[in-house]
């Protein structure tokens, strides 16, 4: 299951050339690699996907201490995604609406209310798991998820260096 610790991400989004940053919630935490998609939609409303094989995948981990991250975020080449997870859709909107108001406000000099009005003009809000199968592989409903997709563009460069170095504070940005 998914949550804010990570887990089953079955997020379209997060492909080759993308970053994963997840909270570190206990000391030795561990990371469990699972299943890759050849395909996907958004909103996986049936828990289906094309399975495929992960040849030559190559992962690397950083661990970067002192960032105040409490759910997954996932950079692409070209945006920011953050998710939130709740039992409904409704409730989920607004975890993912929190979250990304905490992180903008936290990794940029916006306030509050100035990530909440840029939320509203140019983030694009998804649904990213909607299934509800308690007779699958799950014991039990999995959550509702929706996420944030921040275009990197809406903010000049040297905001996005800034969001780059707070998400890997102590290295050379991008890397």
């Amino acid at each position: 299951m998914a949550g804010p610790y990570g887990g089953n991400l079955v997020l379209r989004d997060l492909h080759a050339g993308s970053s994963l940053f997840l909270p570190v919630a206990k000391s030795g935490g561990r990371i469990w690699i699972g299943d890759v998609h050849a395909l996907q939609g958004d909103g996986v409303v049936d828990q289906t996907a094309i399975e495929t094989a992960a040849e030559n995948l190559e992962i690397r981990y950083d661990l970067h201490q002192h960032v105040a991250l409490r759910m997954p975020l996932i950079e692409t080449a070209d945006s920011w995604i953050l998710i939130g997870f709740a039992g409904s859709l409704d409730d989920a909107l607004t975890a993912c609406l929190r979250e990304l108001i905490h992180w903008l406000s936290t990794a940029t000099e916006l306030t509050d209310s100035e990530a909440y009005a840029l939320a509203s003009m140019a983030v694009s809000f998804r649904v990213t798991q909607y299934a509800h199968q308690t007779a699958s592989a799950y014991s039990s409903a999995p959550p509702k998820a929706v996420h944030a997709v921040i275009p990197q563009s809406i903010f000049p460069a040297v905001i996005q260096e800034q969001v780059r170095r707070w998400l890997r504070p102590g290295s050379r940005a991008g890397q």
